[in-house]
């Protein structure tokens, strides 16, 4: 089970956020943040406020945070991206097919004009 720290070090790091820039947006020391992510100081509201604030979240989502749940989402949208591709394949392709179909056809109906 993740802790609070690691939480919040997960959630930087999926914003790619370094720890100095969230030291900087919380005008505080790098090593001061530090020590945040690693549990070595208590976290008052108010700082988890600015924290949730900076990384975007709410102060609930730190705390329900589960780095499986981003894996399977990051997944899960993978996939959607790859289907929107193939879907935008095969209706390319559909579209081209239709059109040599049509000419096809308009081949025949002159053949069938000529030789009838």
């Amino acid at each position: 089970m993740l802790t609070i720290g690691m939480k919040i070090k997960k959630l930087r790091e999926l914003r790619n956020f370094t720890q100095e820039y969230m030291a900087k947006k919380l005008n505080m020391s790098t090593n001061g943040y530090g020590k945040i992510e690693r549990e070595e100081t208590d976290i008052s509201y108010s700082r988890m406020q600015q924290i949730a604030e900076v990384l975007e979240v709410s102060i609930s989502e730190i705390i329900n945070f589960d780095d499986k749940m981003v894996f399977s989402n990051k997944f899960n949208h993978e996939t959607s991206l790859i289907k929107d591709y193939e879907r935008a394949f095969y209706e390319q392709e559909i579209q081209h097919l239709k059109q040599e179909n049509h000419y096809l056809k308009e081949i025949i109906e002159i053949f069938k004009k000529k030789f009838s």
